[in-house]
């Protein structure tokens, strides 16, 4: 198995290298290091407590659409394995959301980051590791909700035991994990450098279903999970206050079933 080390510290040397060339308007003022300390702290209840009514309602129709796409796992599950499954590519890919990698070199990062006088990149780095850190909290607890077995088990998409520790395949964690990583530094840093790093974690998606390791719908349902906190706690600690422009939509066909996702920043 290749280490996806290298693949994963050459964009993030590149956002590196981008943020310190940011105009001097990004360090205007020098704010205290407490502030990462009392986001570790309030984070947490302040995103559960800014849940409103239309928040609740996109939660329900990504269900909603996630429950509709699992309909067309074992479809969706041959095509990519057929086309996909001896990409190189997506065999890198692969493993670029494992948080063994992920974790340790996002906070590397932020580490790096604290040796810099840019704020706002220190901000992006240490929200891209919390979110990475708290979206692999949210999918651990989820997968021993839900214990489905994988479908390299042979079980079909259907089989769910429940508050079982051993079955682990919805959500997918490298995806949710990969999403949570890049995207802070989108939402930090909206420009064609950072839209383009989406590549990776999409990539992460397609190969963890070509690779037989996750059903269609476990990508999804981790690929919501790390754009979820990634882009919420990048808002709170941006200091956005209006109201989130994101629209989830369920859509359905005779063989495909998917959700159209749009987000504004």
């Amino acid at each position: 198995m290749r280490c996806p080390l290298t693949f994963l510290c050459f964009p993030l040397l590149c956002i590196f290298l981008n943020c310190q060339q940011l105009q001097a308007q990004n360090n205007i003022s020098e704010p205290s290091l407490n502030r990462f300390l009392d986001w570790t702290i309030k984070d947490p209840v302040h995103v559960l407590r800014s849940v409103n009514q239309k928040e609740a309602g996109t939660f329900l129709l990504a269900g909603i659409g996630i429950a509709g796409i699992s309909a067309h796992d074992s479809y969706s599950s041959n095509m990519l394995q057929a086309k996909f499954r001896k990409s190189r590519y997506l065999t890198v890919t692969n493993e670029t959301g494992t948080f063994k990698y992920v974790g340790p070199l996002s906070a590397a990062v932020f580490g790096t980051s604290l040796l810099t006088d840019n704020y706002k990149f220190q901000d992006a780095a240490f929200t891209s590791l919390q979110s990475v850190l708290y979206t692999n909290f949210t999918v651990n607890s989820a997968k021993f909700i839900f214990a489905r077995e994988r479908p390299d088990h042979y079980e079909g998409p259907y089989d769910f035991d429940f508050f079982e520790a051993n079955a682990t395949s919805f959500p997918s964690g490298h995806t949710s994990t990969a999403f949570a990583l890049v995207v802070p530094w989108v939402v930090y840093y909206p420009n064609a450098f950072t839209y383009s790093l989406m590549a990776l974690p999409v990539s992460t998606a397609i190969a963890r279903v070509s690779k037989g390791r996750h059903w269609m719908s476990d990508v999804t349902a981790g690929a919501l999970i790390g754009a979820y906190w990634g882009y919420k706690l990048s808002k709170r600690h941006l200091n956005i206050t209006h109201s989130d422009n994101i629209d989830v939509t369920p859509f359905f066909g005779n063989n495909s079933g998917g959700l159209s996702l749009k987000v504004s920043f």
